[in-house]
């Protein structure tokens, strides 16, 4: 194969399609005479350490292992709600010479806070065979609650929220509890464990079959195990 040499012309476009919690995705348009587009996506953390385009485009070669041949649609997935990815694109033309890095920053969708959606603990009581609690809780401007046993983290609160926001429009999910909030109250029912130490409830509101808002702060109960 020949060299590639700089002197090209060939600068990709790059537009937003969609996100959301965990995806992002993006169209790569090729410009007129492109005949190869090498791109990658990068944490904002690692793209700002590289030190010049020749550095990009090194990595760009060694990271994009299936080099596009024309426009398409590429996507990152696995991140987590509101983080920022830069995708990076560099491109060749048919006369073997490459044109200028392009890079845009997308982010994945953030958690859709509400500051008018508040959830407040009532009471919290064990059944009298010691195998089930009943938790009571109050809750303004949402319809639906969700609670899950866990052990108490901000690992554990991120992940409990990123699924409050892809699930709780089900009417259920595995190892969750949910309730229909009625008169400003919600109950909620799960089983004993000895080695879960806290009970997280959200509360939220459903749109259009998917979570469109979600109490700021959500109530902790610390079961003392």
């Amino acid at each position: 194969t020949n060299d590639i040499v700089a002197g090209g012309e060939y600068e990709a476009e790059l537009e937003f399609v969609s996100n959301t919690l965990t995806s992002i995705e993006v169209d790569i348009t090729a410009a007129e005479g492109t005949e190869t587009i090498y791109y990658n996506w990068y944490k904002t953390s690692e793209y700002v350490d590289f030190a010049s385009e020749a550095e990009i485009r090194a990595s760009l070669i060694e990271e994009c292992y299936t080099p596009m041949t024309g426009s398409g649609s590429v996507s990152k997935t696995y991140a987590n709600p509101g983080e920022e990815w830069v995708l990076a694109t560099f491109s060749i033309g048919t006369d073997g010479k490459y044109g200028k890095v392009v890079a845009k920053t997308f982010s994945t969708a953030d958690i859709p806070y509400s500051e008018n959606i508040t959830v407040e603990v009532v009471s919290c009581t064990l059944s009298e065979d010691g195998k089930n609690y009943t938790v009571t809780v109050n809750v303004t401007g949402a319809d639906k609650v969700m609670g899950y046993n866990i052990t108490d983290n901000e690992s554990a609160k991120a992940t409990y929220l990123k699924n409050v926001c892809m699930n709780g429009h089900r009417s259920s999910y595995y190892g969750y509890q949910m309730a229909n909030v009625t008169d400003g109250q919600a109950v909620l029912t799960f089983a004993k464990s000895t080695y879960k130490k806290n009970y997280y409830v959200a509360a939220y509101t459903v749109a259009n079959n998917a979570v469109n808002a979600i109490s700021k702060d959500i109530a902790v109960i610390d079961l003392g195990l």
